[in-house]
């Protein structure tokens, strides 16, 4: 197996990770960075950042403020705040990197986006994730991040308790690599792929969770996953394309498969949009592809096309024009708000492993809002300097190299991954998705329990197989989590339990020893 020394490893290259890179490098240590595949910061549409400048009234508080209430109060406090208040530094590294943010003038213009008291998104047309990525990638090059494409992390490595890197695995078929590092940090995304309908590239499969799982890690509020309301759901060639909730806030509508508009408002949380689309559907009273529609037609067309001209055009390039047509959407995966425990410092339990983005929980409570993705900037940055940190004063000694990094067994006659994956896809998607209750719950965790010993074809990709099996240990992880909460909060919904418990305002934490997988 091949070796590499550093003294950071990143694991994630998403927003997160390769603002980690870019600060760790910044003080002065070897940074290697992994990257799985394509990331979900290319479709971030908006940040938050409470500068005031549409509304003088807006500000950190104010922000702090919106972040707990959208997350039920469960946010970790401390969390929200780093959030809240390292918004406006962050802007400023963003902006020193070479990032781009529309203007009006001299200020910054903001749009007001759900879950928001005051409008304080910024945004580059509609396209400030792929400006974020580009910019960022160049600044880590340009820093001497070593960055290695298309290498999955397998098994973070713990010597005498600490992090001590991780072996990955080269998805071309070129074997394991064993990244021996003083401090490591988990930025690998969600695990929207558990799902069947998700926002999320093919490559979200959960691996950050897992790894941290199987590392001995503490994980928190896996139960919470954010549906968002308005995917277009078909045609095929646009499905998981996102269009924004904003438009609603604009005058856009949605109706359902008989042309009425059934939403209680057009201001409600993402969570509560999701549920009220899903329930109509579920209900029969969708289209005949069980989906609704979201109607812009009445918006003047530059609103549409000027304001959101990415969107707009991806689906005009399918014969759609969102200015004039009705398009069909439906609630799909999208965000995790559970995930690896951290306090400000982006640490985890275990010393010299650092998590930020979407992979760590406890920022964003039972809901994110919309725009809060400033949190990969905030929590990036802050992952990479204190892991720089452990780095220089770190005393762990040569890791020592597993045989394999996979965590999978293998069998001549196994199973096939991909009927696995479908399998876990379908299951999740029909147990906890949007509305949830008891026996569901009970009856999804028992069938993806009932997966976790099994053996995965020998003539299967191995990274296909780890990829399945991360899938089975995520899916019981929200599983367990969601039948335990006996109530209704945020994102989670309980047909069984619909309201919310003050006794249940507490976090569910998850380790080995408490899940028991």
């Amino acid at each position: 197996m091949e070796r590499i020394e550093t003294d950071v490893l990143i694991i994630g290259g998403g927003g997160a990770g390769f603002m980690a890179a870019i600060v760790a490098a910044e003080n002065g240590v070897k940074v290697d960075l992994i990257s799985k595949g394509e990331c979900s910061t290319k479709g971030i549409s908006a940040l938050n950042v409470p500068l005031g400048h549409e509304d003088s009234r807006d500000g950190p508080e104010a922000h702090y403020e919106d972040t707990m209430r959208g997350g039920c109060f469960l946010n970790d406090e401390g969390l929200a705040r780093a959030l809240a208040f390292g918004a406006k530094p962050a802007l400023e590294r963003l902006e020193a990197l070479g990032v781009r943010f529309n203007k009006r003038g001299d200020l910054y213009a903001q749009r007001l986006v759900s879950d928001s008291t005051y409008p304080r998104s910024l945004f580059f047309d509609d396209g400030l994730g792929i400006e974020l990525m580009d910019k960022l990638s160049r600044a880590a090059k340009e820093r001497g991040v070593e960055i290695h494409e298309g290498v999955m992390g397998a098994r973070l490595l713990i010597e005498e308790g600490r992090a001590a890197g991780a072996v990955a695995m080269d998805l071309e078929g070129r074997g394991e690599v064993a990244f021996a590092a003083k401090a490591t940090v988990l930025a690998s995304g969600g695990a929207g792929q558990v799902y069947q309908f998700t926002t999320n590239a093919e490559c979200m499969t959960g691996d950050g969770y897992a790894m941290a799982y199987e590392a001995g890690a503490e994980l928190v509020d896996m139960e919470f996953v954010q549906f968002e309301p308005t995917i277009v759901a078909h045609p095929p060639e646009c499905r998981g394309l996102l269009i924004p909730t904003a438009l609603l806030l604009k005058g856009a509508k949605i109706r359902d498969g008989s042309g009425a508009e059934f939403l209680r408002s057009y201001r409600l949380p993402k969570s509560e949009l999701a549920r009220e689309i899903y329930a109509r559907i579920s209900d029969g009273l969708g289209s005949e592809r069980g989906t609704v529609f979201f109607d812009a037609t009445g918006l003047p067309e530059g609103v549409v096309r000027e304001g959101f001209p990415r969107v707009w055009r991806a689906l005009w390039d399918h014969g759609i024009d969102l200015s004039g047509d009705l398009v069909e959407i439906a609630p799909a995966a999208h965000y995790m708000m559970g995930g690896v425990r951290i306090d400000a410092n982006c640490r985890t339990s275990i010393p010299g492993l650092y998590a930020a983005g979407e992979v760590a929980g406890g920022v964003h409570g039972a809901n994110r809002i919309a725009g809060n993705s400033i949190d990969i900037a905030v929590f990036g940055a802050k992952a990479g300097e204190e892991a720089a940190k452990w780095a220089e004063r770190s005393t762990v000694k040569e890791a020592m190299i597993p045989d394999g990094g996979s965590t999978v067994k293998f069998a001549e006659r196994g199973r096939d991954p991909s009927e696995v994956k479908r399998f876990i896809k379908e299951t999740m998607q029909a147990k906890a998705s949007v509305i949830r209750d008891g026996a569901g719950l009970s009856e999804g965790l028992r069938l993806v329990t009932g997966l976790k010993s099994l053996e995965f074809d020998s003539a299967s990709e191995p990274h296909q197989a780890q990829e399945a099996s991360n899938m089975i240990l995520v899916s019981g992880m929200i599983l367990w989590a969601a039948l335990k909460r006996e109530e209704s909060r945020g994102s989670h919904f309980r047909r069984d339990h619909p309201s919310p418990r003050s006794d249940w305002l507490r976090h569910i934490f998850i380790r080995k020893d408490v899940l028991g997988f």
